[in-house]
């Protein structure tokens, strides 16, 4: 009778363990094969990538978002200039592939994806022969972020993931709404900048647009596409908000010769405390660069009387 027990039990416990490696592995392997469609056509994805590559930072960035780490990255550097990733990049896992591309080093690299970002100079039939390939576009849908995001979200099957990342974008960028709102600044102009060696560089479009008109603010028509301000010209349009960054491609202390210039301290944003000194990411069309960007505004805005 014990020998029978001590059978029943042994058979329990392997029917336990079947189950947990069963649901383990749907978690992870659920929904593949998948078939992605993209910019390029249509990619097979046979299983969860493990060994990814991407071809832009900004690729690399969507994935960290994810709480996945790229084997390696083209423009690491530039990846590296964008603090709000420090703790990732820190543990030192990602791979510098260096920039022009090297294909012959991704192709050594034997990745099981590659993704790469419209416009990032790769060639899609190279990466393509070397492994599936999908490329991105970016600052697509309802915010410059999310259509990317989910993008990458559906090929690592952590679309819920992604879905609650954006919907926390969404409802603070409501909160911050209400308070421009509340604090009479609805309709007030406003300027996103990033200083570089060559002078300030105007941020347009939608990457942008959570500073600016998705919160109630107006942007400059002016400058509405992007473009280069002198003080001159900040003087004359003379904005109610600034949002200052450094220039990440290049870095350097600009911001500081800008902030140092007399016409700069006569605008009415600087006068009146709206000056926000903000990460490069937040021009980007990361979800993580423009929460902490929103973010930050709402809570300056909170303490205005």
């Amino acid at each position: 009778m014990k020998k029978v027990r001590i059978l029943i039990l042994i058979a329990l416990a392997a029917m336990m363990m079947s189950a947990c490696q069963s649901s383990s592995s749907s978690k992870t392997d659920s929904g593949y094969p998948l078939e992605v469609k993209h910019l390029e056509g249509t990619t097979t994805v046979k299983a969860q990538p493990k060994k990814i590559i991407t071809t832009s930072y900004i690729a690399a960035a969507q994935l960290l978002e994810l709480g996945t780490a790229p084997y390696g990255t083209v423009d690491y550097s530039l990846l590296t200039n964008l603090r709000i990733y420090d703790e990732e990049l820190n543990k030192g896992t990602i791979v510098d592939l260096g920039s022009p591309i090297d294909y012959e080093g991704i192709e050594k690299a034997a990745p099981d994806l590659i993704l790469s970002l419209a416009g990032d100079g790769s060639d899609y039939d190279k990466l393509s022969g070397i492994a599936p390939t999908v490329v991105l576009e970016s600052a697509q849908g309802q915010y410059s972020f999310d259509q990317m995001l989910l993008a990458v979200a559906r090929i690592m099957n952590e679309t819920d993931a992604a879905k609650a990342i954006i919907d926390k974008y969404a409802n603070r960028l409501a909160e911050v709404k209400k308070t421009v709102q509340a604090k009479g600044a609805e309709g007030k102009t406003g300027v996103f900048l990033m200083a570089t060696s060559k002078g300030n560089i105007v941020y347009g479009g939608s990457s942008v647009q959570s500073y600016l008109s998705a919160i109630g603010l107006t942007e400059l028509p002016e400058w509405k596409e992007g473009g280069m301000a002198d003080h001159e010209a900040l003087a004359k349009h003379n904005p109610d908000f600034i949002f200052l960054a450094e220039d990440y491609v290049k870095p350097g202390n600009y911001s500081l010769d800008i902030q140092s210039n007399e016409l700069w301290q006569g605008l009415k944003a600087v006068q009146s405390g709206q000056v926000y000194l903000m990460d490069a990411a937040s021009a980007l069309p990361l979800a993580r660069g423009q929460w902490a960007g929103l973010d930050r505004l709402g809570k300056n805005l909170d303490m205005i009387p």
